[in-house]
């Protein structure tokens, strides 16, 4: 800061300085020209004002009072938006991270690995009652870099030849960064899930209702560590269907979901209240795949071709309230691939494009799934 004077005073000393939110230290300078060093607090706003009758000239007079200089704190308003896109980032991968749970109906399913640009996933079953899954997940969104990985273990019992009913167990962990801050959240949902087949036609369903917690660990440089908690659920339902036309099979479906993530308030290392907010998200989608199967040897290869039109809605409260995400609304997807099924093993790669439609969101990238029966 620079404190300039109409004349040359004597006897300025920095215990004469008012200030509010901050402290003062390093005066320096002489004459009519002074400097000093200003640390804001980071609890509300700062002020600063040099009162009258602090300095005198060489007449004995004493100064007039300095103009009041200010400036708003956004520490508050900066953690409330951080942890609001952390939400709705985290709402998003839960969501795309959900194990499918209609492929546990077929009694014969094996170990399954899949690996794809940003995306790991191992799923196991065992006794066909007894299952557990892991995916992985990394990304970039503007600055920040992003990481989430979820492990679900589940058991079911078997209500009918075409139905499951069972319970589910889900942790997970995310983290994103920046150059100045880190968000790291761990956290588990649990509850019931149900899976079937309608009668014995090609039209398959699948829902789920999970509710859990998280632990989350805030770092921001200069700023100090800060940790809250949240509440959340996680309502999902999903319905495919599949029509075949001699070597030609269609795959319609529908998925629908529904994410609440609620942040409590808690006071930060400086002291601010960091009131709480709730992200909730919305998103349904609508699917056709198309694919067409052609011998090869002793094995099928099958070109296919997938569009979805999704929806997505994200509301909120607290400082939630104004943020929506790039993705909100419509737009479409669509996905070009190919299968390689040959005795106990099958290859399917495929490439796809997500954002038709919006100007401002895109997501692309290339797919690559291994799986063996053992």
């Amino acid at each position: 800061m620079t404190v300039t004077f109409t004349e040359d005073v004597t006897g300025l000393e920095l215990a004469d300085f008012q200030v509010t939110g901050a402290t003062l230290s390093g005066l320096m300078g002489s004459g009519s020209s002074y400097s000093l060093t200003l640390t804001a607090s980071g609890v509300g706003d700062v002020a600063l004002v040099l009162p009258a009758a602090v300095a005198v000239d060489r007449a004995g007079n004493g100064n007039l009072a300095s103009n009041r200089l200010e400036a708003a704190s956004t520490v508050v308003a900066d953690t409330q938006a951080e942890i609001t896109a952390f939400l709705q980032s985290r709402a998003n991968s839960l969501v795309a991270a959900q194990p499918g749970l209609v492929p546990l109906l077929n009694r014969n399913a094996g170990p399954q690995v899949t690996v794809t640009r940003g995306t790991l996933a191992l799923r196991l079953t065992a006794g066909q009652n007894v299952w557990t899954a892991v995916t992985g997940q990394w990304g970039e969104s503007g600055e920040a870099e992003r990481s989430y990985l979820l492990a679900a273990l589940g058991a079911h019992l078997w209500l009918s030849e075409r139905m499951i009913l069972g319970l589910m167990v889900e942790m997970d962990r995310a983290i994103e960064e920046t150059a100045d801050q880190r968000i790291e959240g761990k956290g588990w949902l649990g509850g019931p899930y149900v899976a079937g087949q309608v009668a014995d036609q090609p039209l398959f369903y699948e829902a789920r209702f999970l509710w859990g917690r998280t632990d989350n660990d805030l770092s921001r440089t200069g700023l100090g560590d800060d940790a809250f908690v949240t509440t959340r659920l996680l309502a999902q339902a999903r319905v495919e269907g599949e029509l075949r036309f001699g070597a030609l099979t269609l795959r319609p479906s529908l998925d629908a979901s529904h994410v609440r993530d609620r942040a409590d308030a808690y006071v930060d290392t400086l002291g601010n209240l960091i009131t709480g907010q709730e992200v909730r998200q919305t998103q349904a989608a609508l699917g056709l795949d198309l694919a067409r199967e052609f011998t090869l040897g002793n094995g099928m290869l099958t070109p296919e071709l997938g569009l979805s039109a999704i929806y997505s809605d994200t509301r909120g409260t607290g400082a939630a309230a104004g943020v929506i995400p790039a993705h909100d609304g419509w737009r479409g997807r669509i996905e070009m691939g190919v299968t390689l099924e040959q005795a106990q093993s099958l290859i399917e790669a495929s490439v796809f494009y997500d954002g038709l439609g919006l100007s401002d969101y895109s997501d692309y990238g290339l797919s690559l799934q291994l799986s063996a029966r053992f």
